[in-house]
C-alpha cells in the first residue's frame, strides 16, 4: 500500500508542477508592463482610426472641403476636412454635389485621407426624354 501511494503521490506532483510553472510564465509579463505602456498603444490606435461620413459639398479648394450633412435629427450642419497632397480624390468634387469622405480626427482638426465624389444625375436628359 505504501508503494502504491507514494507512486500516485508522484504521479499527481508531476501533474501539478508544470501547471504551476505555466501559470506563473503567463503571469509574469502582465506584471513587469508599465501602466503607461498600454495607453500609449491606445492613444496611437485611436489616433489612426479613419471614419467615414458623406454629404454634400459646400465649398472646395486647394486646401479644405466643407460638406453639410443631416444629422439623425434632421438638423443640417456642416463639418470642414483639411486637404494635403496624400489626399486621394476620385468622382466629381464640385459644389453641390455628393461626396465621401474617409478622414481622421486630429486634436483640433479633421484631415481628410480620400474624397469620392458621386456622379449627378442627368435630371436635364432625364425630363426631356421622358417628354418625348
Amino acid at each position: 500500500m505504501n508503494m502504491r501511494r507514494l507512486i500516485l503521490t508522484t504521479a499527481a506532483s508531476a501533474l501539478m508542477v508544470p501547471g504551476f510553472l505555466m501559470a506563473q510564465a503567463s503571469k509574469a509579463p502582465a506584471s513587469k508592463a508599465p501602466a503607461s505602456k498600454p495607453l500609449a498603444v491606445a492613444d496611437k490606435a485611436a489616433a489612426s482610426k479613419t471614419s467615414v461620413t458623406h454629404g454634400t459639398i459646400s465649398s472646395i479648394d486647394a486646401n479644405q472641403v466643407v460638406i453639410s450633412e443631416k444629422g439623425k435629427d434632421g438638423k443640417t450642419s456642416s463639418k470642414t476636412f483639411m486637404l494635403d497632397k496624400d489626399t486621394s480624390k476620385a468622382g466629381a468634387l464640385q459644389v453641390g454635389g455628393e461626396v465621401m469622405v474617409h478622414y481622421k480626427s486630429d486634436s483640433d482638426h479633421l484631415m481628410a485621407t480620400s474624397l469620392v465624389g458621386k456622379a449627378e444625375k442627368a435630371k436635364t436628359a432625364s425630363k426631356s426624354s421622358a417628354k418625348k
